[in-house]
């Protein structure tokens, strides 16, 4: 019996040999982890057991690593184990680094932001948000936890380790057993959460691990690949409209889609600072003053936008509907996509397939007939482009023509030429609650938006003498210290309220019509003038453009459309809190939240 008892004691002492002779880097890590979790949402006892019990198991494998042998040597085993400690502590400091600037912790659409982002983008945020004091201070204290972690694990095992070496060995099998039994079993459990089925595991793991780094991270690869299936389904869906009738209404349409735009930065809706004086000025333009957007992210918001199906359509993804462009293009539009994000030729990543819908080949085949495929960073660039081409990829007749700008996107001081620098940081003296440095980012912002509102006019004009009609309006907002001492897309709305959702989800949305519209299309232009106070998300922006091009088919529905006499005034519009991964009817929220 005593000898048996012994091979249990051995064999637990090796089992537990990891955690025991590295347990000042186990609870360490375990910490780490742990952080971003404490400050991303409001922790419950049930979630903090789970989540560390899962944290245990995965560090008991990376400190495992270290006694891995291979041909009699350790060395290949340590490698993996170091380089396995530095991804955990990278993936708390990432995760900390996000919540801190954005109120964001690591999942799948953070990855997703990451895989959009080019080398251009990547080199303006990396000098907005990481090389800064604050990055550095961080960064620094992650340091000083490990080096102090390994100072003391050297110590305290080689003073410990001697005391309580023999107690420890015959206690070992009774505490391998309670640790299976604490540990390893809930984490057997919640496993289950871990899968490409992302939705509904999800909203089921967070019950289980809230926002667990190492949970989150999982899923949002798993999805991210997951992603190309609902690719492949919109290609199907795309390929096979029917259109039953079109009149052609409105002979040229032209959609531009901006980008970041804080709608109270805009003149047009009562901005202290003249930031639209070009539009302004324009006859025949018609400001909306109720639209929203339904998510802050723009991949996202162009799933949701660009398709026929609507956020709340019952149990229909946005790849269950064709995209409109598709639509269009079935219909007989010649369908042309000027784009300064969403070129071709930017590279793509492991971390999402495709990065954006228009990448796949029979997608874009399906959608459109021309296509730049060269960005610059400000939108001058782009329409300087599009007007050497022009003649020869417009049609005399039916054109869906879509612009989409870089707008005013980080880092807002390259989104105009230094030239037409025209606010500085004496325009804001009234801002008394701002420092000197967050004045001049307000100030770059407003430049950005006033030469967003030449880009836009230009564009209008190009299209002034010909029968057309210009529909403009942003993917999402932005912050850039409005209410808080902030700066970005705070991705935590209900955190501060409703500030946060006028900011980030309001847009400005307008449509121009020329004077020769006007004239041919009387009935068309009054239901446009008409329908400025509606309440409406962006997300059904496909009906009112098949509207206005008297497109009729099964994927038109009259009471989505914005300008349609049946328009529903009273559908709620549901919208998306990204980092809860909550939904909350916006109306209601900000009618009844502090503002």
């Amino acid at each position: 019996m005593n000898s048996l008892y012994e091979k249990l004691c051995r064999i637990s002492t090796a089992v537990l040999k990891p955690i025991v002779e590295n347990v000042v880097l186990f609870c360490t890590l375990n910490v780490m982890l742990m952080l971003p979790q404490s400050m991303s949402m409001n922790m419950t006892w049930s979630i903090i057991f789970k989540s560390a019990c899962f944290n245990s198991c995965v560090i008991y494998f990376v400190l495992a690593l270290k006694y891995l042998k291979i041909r009699n040597s350790y060395l290949v085993g340590r490698i993996l184990h170091y380089i396995a400690v530095v991804f955990l502590v990278m993936l708390s400091l990432v995760n900390v680094f996000l919540f801190k600037n954005f109120a964001a912790v690591l999942h799948t659409y953070i990855i997703q932001l990451i895989a959009e982002t080019n080398n251009q983008e990547s080199s303006e945020f990396a000098g907005t948000y990481i090389f800064t004091w604050s990055t550095a201070l961080l960064v620094l204290g992650y340091i000083v936890a490990l080096v102090i972690t390994y100072l003391l694990q050297h110590f305290l095992y080689k003073i410990s380790m001697p005391k309580i070496k023999a107690w420890y060995h015959k206690c070992s099998p009774i505490i391998l057993l309670l640790s299976v039994g604490i540990v390893v079993v809930p984490t057997i459990r919640n496993l289950k959460w871990l899968g490409p089925s992302y939705n509904n595991n999800f909203f089921g793991g967070r019950e289980c691990l809230g926002s667990n780094p190492i949970f989150l991270l999982a899923n949002a690869i798993w999805q991210n690949e997951g992603e190309s299936y609902q690719y492949d389904i919109c290609a199907d869906v795309c390929e096979s409209i029917e259109i039953d009738s079109c009149s052609y209404n409105s002979p040229n349409i032209v959609l531009i889609i901006g980008e970041s735009y804080i709608k109270s930065h805009s003149s047009l809706y009562g901005y202290k600072l003249k930031t639209n004086p070009r539009l302004s000025q324009l006859d025949n333009l018609y400001v909306f003053n109720d639209v929203i957007s339904y998510v802050n992210l723009t991949s996202v918001c162009f799933k949701n936008f660009m398709t026929c199906a609507s956020t709340d359509d019952k149990d229909v993804e946005w790849c269950d509907a064709p995209l409109f462009p598709a639509v269009f293009n079935k219909a007989g539009y010649n369908v042309i996509f000027w784009t300064n994000q969403f070129v071709t030729s930017i590279r793509r990543t492991w971390a999402e397939p495709d990065a954006t819908m228009f990448d796949k080949p029979r997608i874009s085949a399906a959608c459109f007939d021309h296509r730049n495929s060269t960005t610059y960073i400000n939108d001058g660039g782009i329409i300087d482009d599009y007007k050497k081409c022009r003649n020869e990829i417009e049609d005399s007749t039916n054109n869906l023509v879509i612009f989409h700008l870089i707008g005013q996107h980080v880092s807002c001081s390259d989104r105009y030429p230094e030239a037409q620098t025209h606010f500085t940081t004496d325009d804001y003296a009234y801002r008394k609650d701002l420092s000197v440095q967050e004045k001049q980012a307000v100030a770059e912002y407003d430049n950005a938006t006033l030469y967003n509102d030449s880009i836009v006019s230009e564009i209008i004009h190009m299209y002034k003498d010909k029968d057309a009609v210009v529909v403009y309006f942003s993917d999402h907002g932005e912050e850039v210290y409005d209410f808080q001492h902030r700066m970005g897309r705070m991705y935590d709305f209900k955190e501060v309220g409703a500030p946060v959702f006028h900011a980030q989800l309001d847009v400005p949305f307008m449509v121009y019509v020329s004077n020769k519209y006007k004239q041919l299309h009387p009935e068309q232009t009054e239901a446009i003038a008409s329908s400025v106070n509606r309440p409406f998300m962006t997300d059904d922006i496909s009906h009112m453009l098949m509207e206005l091009a008297g497109i009729h088919t099964k994927w038109y529905n009259p009471k989505r459309s914005l300008i349609n006499k049946d328009f529903n005034t009273h559908r709620r519009r549901i919208v998306y809190n990204r980092s809860r991964m909550e939904y909350y009817d916006y109306d209601q929220y900000c009618n009844t939240s502090v503002k």
